[in-house]
């Protein structure tokens, strides 16, 4: 993952933006940001000016140059790629569908705001990341969610 001094990048004021606000999606880019860490599913940038952190995801920050710049192999190559994978947060809620009657996690994803969980498929997401699961089924007492611990998954 490239990070320096010389990425200097903006992020969506809409990223702190509530979810009362009526005007959610129209985005004002705000910065600069210095990216200072490269995590598995987010970035944790810097402000040049206040020194300030944050932790966001990939999707939210929009690269730009200037003459000093260097464009090289590996920058055009990091463009390129398109594919967004996020990791799970955590899991903070559950329900059973009302049309397909299969039960539903809600995730919160790394990097990611609130406003932004979304529901996924219990059984799919069991599969890819069953501690987190299991972690919320154990912490808040779901008892109709108790044939997991029956169910065989492959490793984290």
């Amino acid at each position: 993952m490239i990070v320096g001094t010389r990425w200097a990048i903006a992020v969506a004021l809409a990223d702190w933006l509530s979810a009362q606000t009526t005007f959610l999606f129209l985005v004002r880019w705000v910065g600069p940001f210095r990216v200072v860490e490269a995590r598995q599913h987010a970035f944790v940038v810097e402000h040049l000016i206040t020194k300030g952190k944050i932790e966001v995801h990939g999707s939210r920050l929009k690269f730009y140059s200037d003459a000093s710049l260097e464009v090289t192999a590996e920058l055009k190559e990091h463009v390129a790629s398109q594919g967004i994978v996020l990791g799970v947060w955590a899991i903070v809620g559950h329900r059973k569908h009302p049309v397909t009657d299969e039960w539903e996690v809600q995730v919160a994803w790394v990097g990611l705001e609130d406003i932004e969980n979304s529901w996924e498929p219990l059984r799919t997401i069991y599969a890819d990341v069953p501690a987190r699961v299991q972690e919320y089924v154990d912490n808040n007492a779901i008892t109709e969610l108790d044939w997991l611990q029956g169910t065989a998954t492959s490793d984290d």
